[in-house]
């Protein structure tokens, strides 16, 4: 799990935990989070220095009892939207019933995503684009060979994706401006 600062339980600095039930793996991560070492200043592998201070994990600690009650609370964002968005050219995710979401992001599909986004902006109401090139055309993955057209759907999508604010205390008026926001886009 990572705990970012803006994940769904986030610490105040970027920090980690790995959870494992096999102890080869746990051994090694043990080795790998202490410069490498399993006996000080004896490397074995190439590791780094890599421990959630104190403070942090203090912080964690306290935030974890209330992680239940805000994902619930996205939850209820992410229905509401749902709602309010239905009817319009968006895609809008889509929740398996064999699925329990936690609704880190939303975000929705839709084919005039810039200028949606342009327009939101303009009515102060900030979205994102996460992920905007597509795996496959990452500098880090060139030497696969792939090209722009080798995996189109992926490349669709990384132009249409578009966040919206989600977060625990999203007030009800502020989801309904929002919706309201987009319907008022696509009258247009």
């Amino acid at each position: 799990m990572i705990f970012f600062p803006t994940n769904n339980l986030g610490a105040y600095v970027d920090g980690v935990i790995i959870l494992t039930n096999y102890l080869g793996h746990a051994e090694r991560i043990g080795i790998l989070r202490k410069h490498s070492s399993k006996k000080k200043y004896h490397a074995e592998l190439l590791g780094f220095n890599s421990r959630l201070d104190e403070i942090q994990a203090a912080i964690l600690s306290v935030k974890l009892r209330y992680l239940d009650k805000w994902t619930e609370a996205r939850r209820q964002i992410a229905y509401r939207y749902n709602e309010g968005l239905k009817n319009l050219p968006i895609i809008t995710p889509f929740e398996s019933p064999h699925m329990y979401y936690i609704y880190h992001q939303y975000t929705i599909r839709v084919k005039e995503r810039d200028r949606l986004m342009r327009f939101l902006k303009e009515e102060n109401i900030a979205t994102m684009v996460y992920y905007p090139i597509p795996i496959h055309l990452q500098k880090l993955f060139s030497f696969l060979g792939y090209k722009e057209g080798d995996f189109t759907e992926a490349e669709i999508a990384s132009s249409e994706v578009l966040s919206l604010p989600i977060y625990p205390e999203l007030l009800v008026e502020k989801q309904d401006m929002i919706i309201s926001q987009i319907r008022r886009f696509f009258k247009k």
